[in-house]
């Protein structure tokens, strides 16, 4: 199962200190054997991009990327491990 998460203005990347707006990333979950649950998928991302600080509610989680608006909103997909980015943001 993937989960995708979607950042917001004002959120940055621990690591890079790179602006997460209009970034979104993809957690799967198959490659560490916890199963589909959002849980699972939150706690994963939260280890890599933090967020404790805001309750651990600062990234909204969709099941898929026509749900998350990816394409509707020309989303940017960041790689889970650098944070740089992967795909051009779609042209709205």
């Amino acid at each position: 199962m993937t989960w995708i998460f979607t950042f917001g203005y004002g959120q940055r990347d621990p690591l890079t200190g790179d602006s997460l707006a209009d970034r979104f990333v993809e957690v799967k979950l198959a490659d560490i054997g916890l199963g589909g649950a959002v849980e699972a998928a939150r706690l994963r991302m939260l280890a890599r991009f933090g967020g404790e600080e805001r309750g651990g509610n600062w990234a909204f989680d969709y099941p898929d990327r026509e749900t998350a608006g990816v394409d509707q909103y020309g989303l940017t997909e960041i790689d889970f491990d650098t944070g740089r980015a992967i795909t051009k943001p779609v042209a709205r």
